[in-house]
């Protein structure tokens, strides 16, 4: 078993995002806290819709994929994980790199009582595609047909960097009166303590 390095970063979402990814060969989780909400556009998303234009929150943009994600600091959380090309963990093909992370966060929100499904296909075009959680990819988590779990990933041929990010509570800022496909653990009709699920999910990576 390979050692990973657990790293705990706090700045603003969008240095967050444009950090460069580290490509000194190392295994890296980085835990993620950010002081504000913000809205966080993908590669390809416009601006925040009208019905959001008096709300307070930043407004960034992220080049791992192309739906817009709502972070708030109290209701989401957000790491990155991150190995080198030269690590056995990674895969060239790029739907299937998603799989072993996210069959990993699965064994984590297993041992809590949640039992999502892995997807393994390539991205689902249901939903609205102008919001991530509105689709599903590979290596994502779904629970009884809402995304629990979403991975992207930005990657050069030295290194691969995955975001993940899952919810407290999906039901928050802007996602209040959009009939989004989203949930979070203290959604689901059980009993889920949120900071078990986190300390499952950091112990579930660091088996790989």
């Amino acid at each position: 078993m390979q050692k990973w390095t657990i790293e705990r970063w706090q700045a603003g979402t969008q240095f967050l995002h444009s950090r460069p990814i580290a490509v000194d060969g190392i295994r890296r989780v980085s835990i993620l806290s950010f002081p504000t909400p913000a809205l966080v556009l993908g590669s390809t998303s416009n601006g925040p819709p009208e019905h959001m234009a008096d709300k307070s929150f930043d407004v960034v943009r992220r080049w791992s994929g192309g739906g817009k994600v709502w972070l708030d600091p109290i209701e989401s959380t957000w790491i990155d994980v991150t190995i080198p090309s030269s690590d056995p963990l990674w895969e060239p093909d790029l739907r299937k790199s998603f799989l072993w992370l996210g069959q990993r966060l699965k064994e984590a929100f297993n041992s809590q009582g949640v039992f999502p499904i892995l997807h393994e296909a390539p991205l689902d075009l249901g939903g609205d595609p102008e919001w991530c959680f509105s689709q599903v990819g590979a290596g994502e988590l779904s629970f009884q047909g809402k995304k629990i779990l979403g991975i992207s990933q930005r990657r050069s041929r030295l290194a691969a960097r995955f975001q993940c990010v899952w919810y407290r509570s999906f039901c928050s800022g802007p996602f209040v009166g959009l009939d989004l496909p989203g949930i979070g653990s203290v959604d689901l009709d059980l009993d889920v303590d949120s900071d078990s699920l986190f300390q499952a999910v950091l112990t579930s990576i660091q088996k790989s």
